[in-house]
Order: structure tokens, then C-alpha cells, then sequence
């Protein structure tokens, strides 16, 4: 019989992949497409190259904490805490600059959008708020993918997705500072921090959209069909998230 704290009991678990350590750097991030972007003068937005700027140069994503915030009540005696609601942090993305200033043309047009400060009004709510998918991704689905070159086949095991976080109704309301400088050239990064009314975390990822955990997920034409691209609207089943 091993002890409660044995090593080996932990190498086992390890390699069987039944507690495998998660890794934390495979995720994917998806935007949909909130409406005022269809309509930003001199901003020509071609949907795949949306999907792969976003998705492909987040560098870096933090999933924001989640705190229930309390109340107390003394009658006698000891004091007592109870629950009153929830707050959560800001999602926060990390992008990396494309040399066509991608990101910051982006992000400026749809703050500017959004909030005018040349106007004294706002942008409607259901306009400017999309929805955003992080999704965990983990080596070993079932699915292999096999390509043929110079007469040899080369077969590699596809990702799978082993979780989702689903943030609703979503806008930028911060952009972080950029430094320029004579100092060795280095690749520019542009931080943006993003409310939103509410996030969503699911393992049940085999009944989102059409997915399934052995399918990989990064794949334009599969997030084309499920995030509507044209018109900002998401046709995930929303059921698995409880929203």
C-alpha cells in the first residue's frame, strides 16, 4: 500500500494521462463580430483575417478571477459571513502588433465608435458588446491528421478541447500604453483590457456548436459557420454554459 503522499503514486497518474498537468499554452481564442465594426468608415474587415489576428497573435490571455463578496452579522456571539453577490476581474489580452498596425486600428475604431469624443453621446449597448470563446486546449484527441510529402506520410495526433470560457456581451473599455524607442528592435505588444457582463466556464465542450473533444477547433471554416462573422451573432448552443 503506498503512502497517502507517494511519488509514484503521482508518476502513475502523470503517465496514464488520468491527472496529466494542463499546459498554458495551448488556448484559441474567437471574437464575434459586433455590429458597429460592419459600419467603421475606412475599414475595410475581411472576416478571416479578423479570425486570425485575433486568434493566432493573442499572445498572451488572463482569465480574470471570480470573488463572491460578502456581508456580516452579529446577533451573539461569534460573527457570522454570509454571501451578498459576485464581482470578477477584467478579461485582459495581450496581441501581438502586425506591421500593418492591425490591432491598434482595430481597437482605436471601435473605441472611438463606441464612445465618440468628438460627440457627446454613446454607441448602443447591443452594438458594441460581442461575445468571446477561450478555449483550453490539451494534446491527444482521437483524431489524426496525415499529409503526404515526397512520397513519405507524416501522421500527427490532433489537439482536443478540454474547456471553455464563455464571456458575454464584451468591449474594450482600456488600451494599454506603447513605447517607442532606439533600444534593440523588439516585437511590440498591445494590452487590452475588456469588461463584460458575465463569464461562463464548461468541460462539456462535446455540445458546443458542432464540436466535439476530438476535433480540433482552429479551423476558419468551422468558426466561420458558428461565429456569424457578418453579423456579429454567435450560433453556439448556450445551454451547456447556463447562461
Amino acid at each position: 500500500m503506498p503512502a497517502p503522499n507517494s511519488f509514484t503514486v503521482f508518476q502513475d497518474l502523470v503517465k496514464t494521462g488520468a491527472m496529466e498537468p494542463a499546459l498554458g499554452n495551448l488556448y484559441s481564442v474567437e471574437f464575434g463580430f459586433p455590429a458597429i465594426i460592419k459600419f467603421l468608415p475606412g475599414f475595410q474587415l475581411n472576416p478571416r483575417k479578423y479570425y486570425e489576428a485575433i486568434n493566432y497573435f493573442a499572445d498572451e490571455v488572463t482569465i480574470p478571477s471570480r470573488n463572491v463578496t460578502t456581508g456580516d452579522i452579529k446577533n451573539f456571539g461569534v460573527t457570522r459571513t454570509y454571501a451578498t453577490g459576485q464581482t470578477a476581474n477584467e478579461l485582459s489580452i495581450s496581441f501581438l502588433v502586425t506591421k500593418d498596425q492591425f490591432h491598434r486600428e482595430l481597437f482605436e475604431k471601435w473605441m472611438n465608435k463606441m464612445a465618440p469624443d468628438s460627440e457627446n453621446r454613446v454607441g448602443f449597448y447591443d452594438d458594441y458588446t460581442t461575445n468571446v470563446y477561450v478555449k483550453k486546449w490539451e494534446r491527444g484527441s482521437n483524431l489524426i491528421s496525415s499529409v503526404r510529402k515526397e512520397g513519405l506520410d507524416y501522421h500527427s495526433r490532433l489537439n482536443k478541447a478540454v474547456g471553455v470560457y464563455q464571456f458575454v456581451k464584451v468591449y474594450p473599455y482600456n488600451m494599454g500604453t506603447q513605447e517607442y524607442g532606439n533600444a534593440q528592435g523588439g516585437v511590440m505588444k498591445l494590452d487590452i483590457q475588456f469588461k463584460y457582463e458575465r463569464y461562463r466556464f464548461t468541460t462539456k465542450v462535446k455540445n458546443v456548436g458542432d464540436w466535439t473533444q476530438d476535433v480540433v477547433v482552429n479551423d476558419f471554416n468551422k468558426v466561420s459557420q458558428l461565429l456569424d462573422l457578418s453579423v456579429g451573432r454567435t450560433r453556439y448552443d448556450h445551454t451547456d454554459f447556463g447562461v
